[in-house]
């Protein structure tokens, strides 16, 4: 039903080392090195793209090169040994990330690029919802024992895992199975502390804090719509639901990713497996995330099907650095993006 792209990798020779990889691209924040090993990987796809590496144990796999090394940790999950986090360290500035935060960057300069972190150390700065953290360390060559004042910081090492705030996060733990939906009885048609969007096939309730648009027109003949606003539009919420649409929601996925830029997700995370088919009660889904976190508006689209009806859902969060409101709303955004189910459709 959804097309995607496919992805062209390329093989880098054993004796290149991490060096080559990590100069000739970014490590795209979220993602990994694109075209080479991604956090949505697999071990084998590591050997082939970096080959034999220096070093391994411990579930951590360990390429070094002239100045740079990269460490790659691998966890065992289903006979499986799939990549959970890509680490460069060293101290060559040409190491960057694809917002373009540096090896050898001091603090300062990674907060006015991406905005204060969700947590902070003088060791660390981490952006779980971006998919990077921030090592911090002293610079090559710095005195080991500074007389006076705390010693200087700088990014010593960049470490790329999966975002905490994509439809991935949703996924179970290896042996514990799927939250079944539940069951369309015990959903009330009318709430007084909010509404459910049951009519359109999906197992949601939204508090207070959404307010519903007045009018909402319809992508495509045929569906219902509807808008939301959560918390004076620091997040809006649009779900259209059609019968035997596929072709049109397609269209719509096509124009809307046209509009918003490059899906962050990669090619093989965007199209829902089997594991993610059970969890969401879908026959078949498409997800794509637009836009870094925190730098400024993020847009989560997902489309859903389960038999002849597709549920399309457009999720966008406008978040400002420091306000806890946002925050909040953040908090209400990932719990919907974790709940999500769809029901029986009507």
């Amino acid at each position: 039903m959804w097309s995607s792209a496919l992805l062209v990798w390329a093989t880098l020779a054993v004796a290149t080392g991490p060096d080559a990889a990590l100069i000739e691209r970014p490590l795209t924040e979220g993602v990994g090195l694109e075209g080479v090993l991604t956090i949505y990987d697999e071990t084998p796809r590591m050997f082939r793209s970096l080959g034999e590496p220096t070093r391994a144990g411990g579930g951590k796999y360990v390429y070094e090169g002239a100045g740079i090394k990269l460490v790659i940790a691998a966890d065992y999950r289903d006979g499986k040994f799939p990549i959970t986090a890509i680490t460069a360290s060293g101290s060559d500035d040409r190491v960057r990330t694809g917002t373009g935060v540096r090896l050898g960057d001091e603090p300062a300069q990674v907060v006015a690029v991406l905005g204060e972190p969700t947590s902070r150390t003088d060791s660390e700065l981490g952006y779980p919802g971006l998919g990077v953290t921030f090592t911090l360390g002293k610079p090559k060559g710095a005195p080991s024992n500074a007389k006076a004042g705390s010693p200087r910081r700088v990014v010593t090492a960049i470490t790329i895992t999966r975002p905490e705030l994509t439809i991935q996060a949703a996924a179970p733990e290896p042996g514990v199975p799927p939250i079944p939906p539940a069951p369309e009885t015990k959903v009330p048609a009318v709430l007084t502390s909010g509404e459910t969007l049951v009519p359109f096939g999906v197992d949601l309730v939204l508090g207070k804090r959404w307010t519903k648009d007045a009018a909402t027109e319809p992508f495509a003949p045929g569906a219902v719509a509807a808008r939301f606003a959560l918390d004076r539009s620091a997040a809006t919420l649009r779900v259209d639901a059609c019968a035997d649409c596929q072709a049109a929601v397609e269209e719509r996925v096509r124009t809307r990713e046209g509009e918003l830029g490059p899906n962050r997700l990669t090619d093989g995370a965007r199209r829902f497996d089997d594991r993610m088919k059970e969890l969401v009660q879908a026959d078949d889904g498409y997800a794509g995330v637009y836009g870094p976190p925190i730098l400024g508006r993020t847009t989560w689209v997902l489309a859903l099907r389960r038999g002849a009806r597709t549920v399309l859902i457009e999720l966008e969060l406008s978040p400002k650095a420091g306000s806890d409101l946002v925050l909040d709303s953040l908090s209400e955004v990932v719990g919907l993006l974790r709940s999500l189910r769809l029901v029986v459709p009507l």
